[in-house]
């Protein structure tokens, strides 16, 4: 999904219609095993692992929500 990558890596730039709906359909799954959210009018769901592969981030015991 290079357009999520595009939408939280970028900054100081963002399309605020994109974060406007990504933000307002974000579901985060209680046990943190994926998001679900709309983007350009589709619906996805987001798993940990690829979300960290796309953000290149390593695994974490720490939850930030």
């Amino acid at each position: 999904m290079p357009s999520l990558a595009d939408l939280l890596g970028w900054t100081g730039t963002y399309i605020e219609s994109w974060v406007r709906e990504f933000y307002a359909s974000l579901w985060i799954d209680p046990n943190h095993r994926y998001i679900h959210f709309t983007f350009r009018g589709v619906d996805h769901r987001l798993y940990t692992n690829r979300a960290r592969e796309i953000l290149r981030l390593t695994e974490s015991a720490t939850r930030l929500h």
